[in-house]
């Protein structure tokens, strides 16, 4: 516990201390930041172990601090990083992740050591180089790829590639990969990992549009999402739950996808009929993505540049809003999954400016505008 100093008001008078009160009291304070720091990384480990994030609404960790302790991006992804490798998280399938520095986490809790410790012990762990395979066992083509589905609906999945074909995956991610300076110079925040899988991201989405793959009970590939007319009409309260192929989903995620993206809405009856199957096409025209980006110049609520940008319908074109400049608005696909999985809102303002309304819960953050 820390005790409370209120110099000129009946706390500790400082001046009266002798140097070595002094010094004894600013150890003392150093350390119990530093059991409170620890603590802190504790709590973080244990909300990655349940998935509290995506509760919130929010894709990673980070993101969650981001909007609630009010840190920056790299504060934030150092706090995650020293987290998880001090403490036992559970993975992918409730899977054990062990901590990388037992030892480390126990100094840290008890205040021997502070985070700079932390954070180059944990580097040089992970930099230590893992058992290097023989050449002949190297030089074995291997290619396999496993995949499973979380219960929270996201895919997780993991491989291997023999050295041609890995060498040929990273020609093509990497130019989509770099680090993209804002166009006011602003360096790219996001991490090496949200790079990397935002590249991925882009690749399948650039593939998928070529229309090079191979026909399929021929057309090409699509997505088609399936929901009920009552899910595709309730709000965004966690009642509407919609299927993608064999898996459900959630309505808002539906809407997520059907608000600017090629997936085609398919709504059932009661009696599981097709009602109306929506059409495969973005809404946004050319001529309004570039007025969009005239008026927003960015994601209109984490400043990302227009060209990691979704249109977002304010009010969604399923609950027949229009598709014009009034209701829309730029959101990065972070921001924009975030506005339709939380308590996040977007209004506009008499001025034609959209406004971002934080949550309720989330008392201390003010709007943000574009």
């Amino acid at each position: 516990m820390i005790e409370r100093s209120e110099s000129g008001s009946g706390g500790t008078e400082w001046w009266r201390q002798d140097k070595a009160a002094l010094a004894t009291s600013l150890v003392k304070r150093e350390e119990a930041v530093r059991r409170l720091q620890a603590e802190q990384g504790a709590i973080l480990a244990e909300m990655a172990s349940r998935g509290t994030m995506a509760e919130y609404g929010y894709s990673t960790l980070d993101a969650l601090q981001i909007d609630l302790l009010r840190i920056s991006r790299q504060e934030a992804n150092r706090r995650t990083a020293r987290a998880m490798g001090c403490h036992d998280v559970r993975g992918i399938g409730s899977s054990l992740v062990p901590a990388a520095a037992p030892a480390t986490a126990a100094a840290f809790a008890e205040g021997a050591i502070g985070t700079e410790h932390v954070d180059t012990i944990l580097k040089t762990v992970s930099d230590i180089s893992a058992h290097v395979p023989a050449d002949e066992e190297q030089a074995k083509p291997k290619r396999d790829l496993r995949w499973g589905w979380r219960r929270n609906g996201r895919l997780a999945f993991s491989g291997e590639f023999d050295p041609e074909t890995g060498q040929q995956f990273l020609a093509a991610l990497s130019p989509l990969s770099k680090p993209r300076p804002a166009q006011d110079g602003e360096r790219d925040i996001r991490t090496t990992a949200e790079r990397n899988g935002d590249a991925l991201a882009e690749l399948i989405g650039l593939t998928l549009a070529s229309g090079e793959l191979p026909v399929q009970g021929g057309e090409r590939p699509n997505v088609i999402v399936t929901l009920s007319y009552d899910a595709l009409k309730a709000a965004l309260d966690q009642r509407g739950q919609a299927m993608l192929g064999d898996l459900p989903i959630s309505a808002q995620q539906a809407r997520y996808w059907a608000c600017d993206a090629g997936v085609i809405p398919a709504v059932l009856g009661s009696e599981g009929e097709i009602l109306d199957l929506g059409r495969n096409e973005r809404l946004v025209t050319l001529a309004q993505r570039r007025a969009l980006e005239l008026r927003d110049k960015c994601c209109i609520k984490c400043g990302r540049p227009p060209k990691w940008c979704h249109a977002h319908h304010i009010i969604h074109w399923l609950d027949l809003g229009p598709t014009d400049i009034d209701n829309l608005c730029l959101l990065c696909t972070a921001c924009h999954r975030l506005i339709h999985h939380s308590e996040w809102r977007i209004e506009m303002r008499p001025n034609g400016i959209p406004l971002c309304i934080p949550p309720p819960w989330m008392a201390r953050a003010e709007p943000r505008a574009a």
